[in-house]
């Protein structure tokens, strides 16, 4: 089954002189290309047949050489598999004009310098023939298999006068022969001399097939002129004279023998008054009125002719009239849907509804637009509840418009933003013009104009319903106009879809609610600069981004400081925003509501805090009091400072752990105070109490208020009691804690008897904080330190601060202060019951404040936990004692400061001695002497360790005379005094546990004490050791490591001291328990049953 289509068209023969065999063969087959792609269905240009038919009439509208000719294709190819003769047929009536251009135009064009080109064309059928033949020309028609370049005929001198005046109008007087057919004209050179190619080129022509097949083309009537030539348009005259001797004359007397145009159709399936239409708008003054309707009317896209504006000058640059001349199957969908009264159901060839299509040109052409044709009683609606809610003139949205978009170098040098991706340049209003754009406003009025007319009708219907549901209507009607809405309605968020929606705020209320107040603020930065440069302005970036914390620095870069106020962002929520803080303040509670996969809690906690003025109140909470963690608002210290660091902004610098006071690790600085911090390249970050608050939610305030009126423990805080949860904050910010919220009664403690013996500035601890670095063993000893297990220990400031670290000092005040509030409770409560009997959370209180009292109580052991506690020694009075006396000492190389002698020096100093590495001190003078510490433990100091306890216990032995029975810790109280007194008691063995006590001897009697006899000695201080033969020739023994001497002649010859323990000595180390056994024994006469030691009298006194 073959398919056989036609199309008609009128082209200038002059644009095809010159073209060469191969150029016209790449024309046909560039039409057989578009044929194919327009018909489509699979179908190919090697299956489609094309001839050109033309009437000898047709080439010869003049005396001379024809100036257009009239041509019509017919093109047949056999039907697509799949598809069906009518589906084909009815798809191919479809084609339009505007289509097939659209397809061959680009594929003429790329055929050459001057492509080829027609004046006019039009489909005109589609039918099914059963073979070739039946498609032959007419009688009256000559054939080509070739788009002919001039007519096939010879030339005559005289025009043929046709049978009858045919014209395509209503009468002859209407009829207007020298009317253009079209715009377009040519260059007649007949009877003129070819101009030369350069007279050609210098008339600003097109000079083609020089010098064999000279061809001029000039597209200006000024350069025909110049080469001599006449500027010739195509007359409705000549037009005429070629339907004349087609089809189309032939029906036109049979219409005119029947008096009806009314089923005379052409051999292409076309009416008569389609066929003549064309014609009939060029040429007949009074036109709709035509031959086939004399009684026409304009079919216009308005609801009436009279609507239409003829003479305005529409976005196409022509008047509205001329606009429609221009169309073809538009405008007989607009005849139809005149006649029907109706444009349902009726599509354009491209598929769009001929209701959708007419919004355009009715916008333009239309007065009572948006009444149309389609719709003859449409209003002009607005988003808005009400017309005069709406506010044509508020700007919509603006941006800069470019006729050509510049490069990245020009729109960065104007401060605008380019994106290399899109090949777009950014600019604000400020600095658009400088870019070389123009600075574009669209308005409400502007966007509505440009909503189709179904959008109208529906709104028009949502107005009379009172809402946008349940429209008949294929869109989402709420959500097309919401944005607009929002921003041109006076009323919003009460619009067409929601008349009654309330304005609501984040606020309790209406009136709570400043505008005014900045929400946000931030820098805008054109172009980004690097990251160096963003950092010396103070701000912070990597090259992609520059973040500017402030006004100052954000200027010093040269940014655009922005903000967002309140009322700004207010202007952005939707109606949904609107509805559901509305439901939720009229509920009184924000439970139940929800926005955009939020609670509504969650949606406002922001803009509330800055916005509203009684925040923490808001639609959430109604009357809902500002709290803070302290016991009352007067307590509250705002200007405290809760945390303090230095932010580097994720980038740690490389001087870090050079800078002093700084500390690096992996990832990581720290810097201990504004000034190390600064020096590192960091900026000092304080967050007050006040700015705390601020962050607090108005869910955070609620729960402190619950506590506030209830118990703190019961009220849950994320995971925890609130009473540990604003432990840090009230520790910081109350001037009364650890009176806090949860505890307003609390009071500060300490572990003294009373508030005036506290000594808040002593030091409790002293170290050396590392901040987690290590130190590696040569460094850390080089310093004076310690380095054990990998680990630096260092005892002094100067030297922990050699090896990196901070040296921290924590006194009494600051000890007390990081005490948690049931640590001060608990002490609170013992100080007013009188007690420090075992706590519920703590144990033994006593114990618990011990460390702590013996440093920072002026009174110790006295305590909070025993007032009347007395400072005790092991002495039978403070008489006899001598706090001064040293117990033990020792000579320290090792502290941070002390040096370890050479040998030669250790050992050059009278009263030391020692070898590589080693040197042993006996005194303080000589210890000093060779660069070390001398570390005496005294009476006082070993009486300073002793515990609250332990005092009590010879409080106890001295008020009762004896310390018979007591103990502590499992110690016996006579045990615990003994070697104490036996240093520092004048007296001894009188003591605190036996005043009375007589000194004894292992004697029967005092007086057979030899208290100066030795009981043995030796020689010390040989070291190095002599030369074995200087140790025997003194009478030593010895070898070449050790020496060893009887006498102390021959110990001092060979540089030693020679050392005696004598009876005396021993004697002072007989405890207080064997003298009194002693008096026992020589009383009753015998060592029976006598015990001292915890063993029998005469084990103690046998050995002295």
């Amino acid at each position: 089954m073959m398919i056989e289509g036609k199309f008609h068209y009128v082209y200038d023969p002059q644009q095809y002189v010159g073209k060469t065999q191969d150029e016209m063969l790449k024309a046909q087959e560039a039409i057989k290309d578009a044929l194919a792609e327009s018909v489509g269905f699979g179908l190919v240009a090697a299956e489609i047949e094309v001839r050109w038919e033309s009437t000898a009439a047709l080439a010869q509208v003049s005396n001379a050489t024809p100036t257009t000719l009239d041509m019509l294709c017919i093109f047949t190819f056999p039907c697509p598999i799949g598809a069906t003769p009518e589906e084909v047929t009815a798809s191919m009536r479809t084609i339009t004009t505007r289509s097939f251009l659209s397809i061959l135009a680009p594929k003429l064009a790329g055929l050459g310098h001057e492509p080829f080109a027609f004046t006019a064309t039009s489909f005109i059928g589609a039918a099914v023939v059963t073979n070739t033949t039946t498609a032959s020309p007419s009688p009256k028609s000559s054939t080509t298999s070739f788009i002919p370049v001039a007519s096939t005929q010879p030339a005559t001198t005289t025009t043929e006068a046709p049978k009858k005046d045919f014209h395509p109008c209503k009468s002859l007087e209407d009829y207007m022969p020298e009317a253009k057919m079209s715009e377009y004209g040519w260059c007649n050179l007949e009877g003129s001399t070819t101009p030369s190619e350069s007279e050609c080129v210098a008339a600003n022509c097109s000079a083609h097939g020089y010098p064999d097949h000279p061809h001029c083309h000039c597209a200006t009537e000024e350069g025909c002129a110049l080469i001599g030539g006449t500027w010739k348009y195509h007359l409705c005259k000549e037009e005429m004279q070629m339907y004349q001797h087609g089809e189309i004359y032939a029906l036109w007397e049979e219409a005119t023998e029947l008096g009806t145009c009314d089923g005379v159709m052409t051999s292409w399936h076309s009416t008569l008054p389609e066929s003549i239409d064309w014609p009939a708008r060029k040429c007949c003054a009074s036109w709709p009125q035509t031959f086939c309707e004399p009684g026409g009317t304009l079919a216009t896209p308005c609801k009436d002719a009279s609507d239409f504006l003829a003479d305005h000058m529409t976005d196409q640059g022509v008047t509205c009239m001329d606009w429609l001349q221009q169309w073809w199957s538009e405008y007989w969908a607009l005849k139809n849907a005149s006649a029907a009264g109706s444009c349902s159901g009726m599509a354009l060839p491209w598929g769009e509804s001929l209701e959708d299509w007419v919004t355009h040109p009715a916008k333009q052409c239309c007065a009572s637009f948006p009444a149309t044709i389609c719709d003859k009683d449409a209003k002009f609606m607005t988003p808005c509840k009400v017309a005069a809610d709406f506010t044509p003139e508020q700007e919509l949205y603006s941006h800069c418009e470019f006729k050509s978009m510049p490069d990245n170098v020009t729109c960065e040098a104007a401060g605008c933003t380019y994106y290399q991706e899109h090949h777009y340049c950014s600019c604000s209003g400020e600095v658009c013009s400088a870019a070389g754009g123009v600075w574009k406003i669209h308005t409400c009025s502007m966007e509505q104009s440009h909503w189709p007319l179904k959008m109208h009708r529906a709104l028009q219907e949502a107005s009379e319903e009172g809402s946008c549901a349940d429209l008949e209507y294929d869109g989402d009607l709420q959500g097309e106009t919401q944005w607009t809405s929002q921003k041109c309605c006076a009323s919003f968020p009460a619009s067409v879809c929601n008349p009654a929606a309330k304005r609501m705020t984040p606020c309790e209320s209406e009136a709570d609610f400043i505008p005014t107040n900045v929400l946000h603020e931030w820098c805008e930065v054109n172009p980004v600069p690097d990251a160096s440069t963003c950092g010396s302005h103070g701000c912070h970036g990597d090259g992609s981004y520059c973040h500017c914390s402030s006004h100052s620095s954000c200027s010093s870069i040269g940014g655009s400081w922005k903000t967002s106020t309140c009322g700004e962002d207010l202007g952005h929520k939707d109606v949904a925003w609107h509805q559901a803080v509305a439901q939720a303040s009229d509920e009184g509670t924000c439970a139940e509501s929800r926005v955009h996969d939020s609670t509504v809690e969650d949606a406002i906690s922001w803009s509330s805090r800055k916005c509203c003025a009684s925040y923490p109140a808001n639609a959430c909470y109604k009357g809902l009091k500002k709290m803070t963690p302290c016991k009352d608002e007067a307590d509250f210290l705002p200007g405290h400072f809760l945390h303090e660091w230095c932010e580097f902004h994720g980038t740690v610098p490389e001087t870090c752990g050079t800078t002093p006071g700084c500390h690096a690790g992996e990832g990581w600085c720290h810097c201990d105070n504004y000034e190390a911090c600064t020096a590192a390249g960091g900026a000092w970050k304080q967050r007050s109490c006040d700015a705390e608050i601020q962050e607090w939610d108005s869910k955070k305030h609620l729960a402190v208020q619950s506590a506030a009126t209830g118990i703190c423990e019961d009220v849950d805080w994320h995971g925890q009691p609130m009473s540990v949860a604003l432990q840090h904050e009230s520790s910081k910010c109350c001037a009364s804690y650890p009176a806090s919220v949860c505890d307003p009664t609390a009071k500060k403690m300490t572990p003294c008897k009373d508030e005036a013996d506290f000594m808040p500035s002593n030091v409790v601890h002293e170290y050396c904080d590392l901040h987690g670095s290590s130190v590696d063993s040569d460094t850390c000893t080089a310093h004076g330190c310690r380095s054990h297990n990998g680990h630096c220990h260092c005892d002094s400031q100067p030297s922990c601060e050699g090896v990196g670290g901070t040296w921290k000092v924590s006194t009494c005040d600051m000890e007390i202060g990081h005490w948690e509030p049931a640590k001060h409770k608990a002490l609170q409560e013992a100080d007013e019951s009188g007690t420090c009997g075992v706590n519920a959370m703590y144990g033994d209180l006593a114990n618990v404040i011990d460390y702590t009292a013996t440093k920072c109580c002026a009174s110790f052991p006295a305590t909070l936990c025993d007032k009347t506690a007395r400072h005790m020694t092991p002495c039978k009075d403070e008489g006899d004692y001598t706090p001064e006396k040293e117990m033990y000492a020792w000579c320290d190389f090792y502290s941070d400061g002390a040096v370890m002698p050479e040998e030669t020096v250790c050992n050059a100093q009278e009263g030391c001695y020692g070898g590589q590495g080693w040197c042993h001190c006996e005194d303080r003078a000589s210890c000093e002497a060779v660069g070390a510490f001398w570390n005496a433990h005294t009476c006082a100091k070993e009486v300073s360790q002793w515990s609250p306890e332990q005092h009590k216990m010879l409080q106890k032995a001295d008020e009762h005379g004896t310390c018979l029975d007591l103990e502590v810790r499992g110690m016996r109280a006579q045990d615990f005094v003994n070697w104490p007194a036996q240093q520092c008691c004048k007296s001894f063995p009188t003591s605190i546990c036996d005043k009375d006590v007589q000194a004894m001897t292992p004697c029967l009697r005092s007086q057979d004490f030899d208290h100066n006899k030795t009981m043995w000695a030796w020689c010390e201080g040989l070291y190095p050791p002599p030369a074995e033969a200087d140790c025997h020739a003194q009478g030593c023994t010895g070898n070449e490591h050790h020496c060893h001497c009887e006498t102390a002649a021959a110990c001092t010859a060979l540089g030693g001291k020679y050392i005696e323990y004598q009876c005396w000595q021993d004697l002072q180390w007989m405890a207080a328990e064997v003298h009194k056994g002693i008096a026992t024994a020589i009383s009753q006469g015998t060592c029976e049953d006598v015990e001292a030691n915890h063993n029998k009298l005469e084990f103690a006194v046998d050995w002295l």
